[in-house]
This record gives C-alpha cells, sequence and structure tokens, in this order.
C-alpha cells in the first residue's frame, strides 16, 4: 500500500516526513530485500502500552493530597518522599500500603494513512484491574549524642509496567463498509522494584538531613500481537507476534533536606542519577515476510537520570495543611548502548541529539484538615496532579499528560492509623499508533495510523500505620537490631 501523505490531517501533514518513523536500529532506511535487521526491541510495545515513569512516593495520606508530600514526609512513609523527614518520628513505626486500580483507553477518530484514499478506523476501547503491594516499611528513631536519629528499611514498587488489553478496529471506506478487521493485544507485566535503607538526623532545631541508599531490582515482560484479516470470505489473516523479557539492576543514593518553621516546611529530594545492569531477550513469530531478527540475549548498561523534588508546606493553623512539590526528571538522558549501534534512548531508540523524550516537570498540590471527634483525628484531604509522560509522540508531537484529582480520609486512634484514598486520572492526546502486521514487519516501523486517545484510571489506596509504644517490649527489640543495646538511664 502506498503511503499518502498527501492525505495527512493538518496537524501530522507538517510532520508527514517523522510521520515514516522509520525505527530499525541497524538502519534508517528501508532494508533491501532479503537483508536480516535486527528488530527494535520493546517500540512495539512501549509505544502502544505508555507505562508511566513518574517516580513518585507510596502512602495513602501523601496520594490523598495528591502526592503533595515531600515538605512534610512526617510518618512511616516518609523515606519514599524525603528521608530527612524521618528524624521528626518519636517512636517506632511500621506501615504497608495496597492499592487496587482499574485502567481505560479509548481510542477515537482514527485514520489509516498508508493507502488513498484515506481509510477511518472505528472505535475501540481497552480496560484492566489491577492491584499490588505498593510498600512496607519499619522505622526506628533513637537519639545519640543528644541528637535526633532514625533509621528504616524499606520497600516500594516505583515503576509498574502493567497492562492488559486488546484493540479492536474495523477499516472501513468512505461509505462506512468494512474493509479489514485489525485486531492489537499488549500485555506487560512485572515492576522495578527498589529495596532501600534510610537513615536521619537533627544537627538543629530546623533543619533535618537524610539519606535513603536504594537496591533497584527490575524484572518484566512485554508482548504484543497485530493481527490483520480481510473481511472477503476465505483470505489469510496475518499476523506479527513479539515479546520480550526484561531484567535491571543498579544502586543509587536518595539525599534529603527538611527545614522546619512555625508556619511552613521546605523539603528538598534528590534521587541521584546512576548506571544499572539492563539485560533483555526478544523473540518474534510472523506468517509475514520480514526482514526482521530479534536482537540476541544482551546484556548492557541503563544509564537512568537524576530526579530532583522541592516540596513547600503551609501550616495556616493547627489542623489545617497545603503543601505543593514540584519535581523534574531528564529522560533524555536515559540512555542504553546497543551493541553494533551506539547510545540510545530507552523510550524512542533514538541518538540522544535526536530522541523525542526530554525534560518533565510533574506537580502535586494537596490540603489536609483534621477533625477531632472523641479520642480519635480524622483528617479530610484532596490534591491534584500533573505527570506528563517522557516522551512526545514522534508523528504528532502530542505528549501523553496525566492529570490527577484526589480525595481521601482516615481515622486516627492510639497506636495505629489507618487512611485510604481515591484517586482519578485523566489525559487527551493526538497519538499514531502501529495496527497492521505488514507495516511492522516489514523492518521500516512506519506509525500511519492516527487518532485520539483518551486515558482514564481509578485508584484506592489504603495504608496502614502501627505506632510502637517507646519502651515496650517490640520498641526495645526493633532498637537492638537495628541501633543496638539501649543505654541505661542515669
Amino acid at each position: 500500500m502506498p503511503f499518502g501523505s498527501g492525505f495527512l490531517p493538518p496537524r501530522a501533514a507538517a510532520r508527514s516526513r517523522a510521520g515514516l518513523l522509520v525505527l530499525a536500529l541497524a538502519s534508517l532506511s528501508e532494508p533491501a530485500a532479503g537483508q536480516a535487521v535486527d528488530l527494535p526491541f520493546g517500540l512495539i510495545v512501549s509505544e502502544q502500552a505508555q507505562t508511566s515513569f513518574t517516580l513518585v512516593g507510596a502512602g495513602a495520606r501523601a496520594a490523598g493530597m495528591g502526592g503533595a508530600f515531600t515538605a512534610l514526609a512526617d510518618d512511616a512513609t516518609a523515606a519514599s518522599f524525603n528521608p530527612a523527614g524521618l528524624a521528626q518520628l518519636l517512636v517506632p513505626e511500621a506501615s504497608a500500603v495496597v492499592d487496587v486500580s482499574r485502567h481505560r483507553d479509548e481510542y477515537r477518530n482514527f485514520y489509516s494513512y498508508d493507502q488513498v484514499p484515506v481509510l477511518r478506523l472505528t472505535d475501540s476501547t481497552v480496560e484492566f484491574d489491577h492491584s499490588a503491594f505498593n510498600f512496607a516499611s519499619v522505622t526506628v528513631p533513637f537519639e545519640l549524642f543528644s541528637k535526633r536519629f532514625a533509621v528504616e528499611i524499606s520497600t516500594q514498587r516505583l515503576v509498574d509496567f502493567t497492562y492488559d488489553g486488546t484493540r479492536q478496529f474495523e477499516e472501513v471506506d468512505a461509505a462506512g463498509n468494512p474493509l479489514f478487521l485489525l485486531e492489537q493485544s499488549s500485555f506487560q507485566s512485572g515492576s522495578i522494584r527498589l529495596y532501600s535503607g534510610s537513615v536521619a538526623f537533627q544537627p538543629t532545631e530546623r533543619t533535618l538531613l537524610g539519606v535513603t541508599v536504594n537496591r533497584w531490582d527490575g524484572d518484566w515482560d512485554m508482548a504484543s500481537t497485530n493481527s490483520e484479516e480481510s473481511v472477503v470470505a476465505g483470505s489469510e489473516k496475518e499476523a506479527f507476534t513479539y515479546s520480550q523479557t526484561n531484567d535491571l539492576t543498579g544502586w543509587n543514593v536518595d539525599l534529603g533536606l527538611l527545614l522546619r518553621y512555625p508556619a511552613f516546611n521546605v523539603g528538598v529530594r534528590y534521587r541521584t542519577p546512576f548506571d544499572a545492569d539492563y539485560g533483555f531477550s526478544a523473540s518474534l513469530e510472523t506468517n509475514v515476510e520480514t526482514p526482521l531478527t530479534p536482537l540476541p540475549p544482551t546484556t548492557t548498561t541503563l544509564h537512568w537520570p537524576g530526579t530532583l523534588n522541592v516540596g513547600l508546606a503551609i501550616k495556616p493553623s493547627d489542623t489545617l495543611l497545603v503543601a505543593a512539590d514540584w519535581g523534574r526528571t531528564n529522560w533524555s538522558k536515559m540512555l542504553f548502548d546497543v551493541p553494533g549501534v551506539g547510545h540510545v534512548n530507552f523510550f524512542d531508540l533514538k541518538p540522544p541529539g535526536e530522541t523525542n523524550a526530554g525534560t518533565s516537570d510533574d506537580w502535586h498540590v494537596g490540603a489536609e484538615v483534621l477533625f477531632f471527634p472523641g479520642k480519635t483525628v480524622v483528617p479530610v484531604r484532596a490534591g491534584w496532579s500533573r505527570e506528563p509522560q517522557p516522551a512526545t509522540d514522534a508523528v504528532t508531537g502530542d505528549r501523553i499528560v496525566q492529570t490527577g484529582f484526589s480525595v481521601g480520609s482516615g481515622v486516627k486512634s492510639g497506636w495505629w492509623a489507618l487512611d485510604a484514598s481515591l484517586r482519578y486520572s485523566t489525559a487527551k492526546a493526538q497519538v499514531s499508533r502501529f495496527l497492521e502486521a505488514e507495516e511492522i514487519a516489514s523492518g521500516s516501523l512506519r506509525a500511519t495510523s492516527q487518532g485520539e486517545l483518551s486515558r482514564k484510571a481509578w485508584a484506592a489506596y489504603v495504608s496502614l500505620i502501627v505506632q510502637i509504644p517507646a519502651g515496650s517490649p517490640p520498641a526495645r527489640a526493633l532498637h537492638e537490631i537495628f541501633v543496638g543495646p539501649a543505654r541505661p538511664e542515669p
């Protein structure tokens, strides 16, 4: 089918050359007949699923406040936002966080521009549910040389790759008659987890400092199947299936600062960049003639860029908190080396000077009001967030930006606190997609289908934080394990 660039809509016409999106790693031109080309691993799946890489902390309380917690960080989830905040804790604490989510992608007003005349695609929707264990920690505060210290061990699911859905389209002519049936199944599972140890201390009345050492451990699978079938009876279905397994390990350090004043707090957390060991292996199955061959099992180094978070928390009264966070990551620096090719960006496999990945600035704003019925504390929370994806669409130039709204509440009574929050997020963008099996199998990946993606997600978070009374047998045991024998009082 000839590529009808003259029929692109106005927005895409300006990018018609870029719309070819030739991303084969071994060459930027159409492969010659019979020439073997290494498959651009991960591209097919990552372009379809668009995993969120916004690196936010954990906890239902923070989620209810839109994720604005860098300048607060005053409970057992503190290390995931700002390790300096751990020095505020007075007694040992343990925490556990779980979440449940529903994801919905709506594909509307899509057109295929790889032939003349242009063909319209019917709408399609993907929806799936997911639940997971999000975070757990144990924190032990203590005094040393008349200064307040705290140590914590924790684990967090930082990046979730889960995606599970099938898109079904009919390619129709101008009269609405179906010509081809297109189907694309995208599946991802796994995550990147952190296993962390933190230390915080309070050198002055207003200043708290903290450091976290993180062990990154990633393990995820991806698979994508594209098929195309003519409505004509007896025609052969064309299919292309690609799958890939991935693993990642590495170490980095988070540095935290918290300044506390009567009317406000200022918090800063810097997640240092690091080089991770990244390995992958791929396979493909197709009944379409193709020059593509999967790269052999490969181990390389992935450079993960640093992230800076700055937060401000204002305390108008003893019962009201208002907080805001800003975070920045330069995803254009997320690079790894492909043998025989050189450094490419993780998100679009382009060289550093050509990548569509760039700087992402995420924002989180929230508030908390406390009520005191009887001997319990009941908080009411609300928040807003804005989280851009790392890269823009290579064809349309649009970036998927998630805008979130959250509410939350809980109850604190004595030694325990139970919090829950609900977050709704949405995004709209003009996107391009690889939908036809033959366009992937050609060896020159051309994103010839374009339209509107409307993304909606609902997530519920539940946190349990347990305080362990100072001097109790469990508190003494934790102090013995993480700090050492308690000094006898004079």
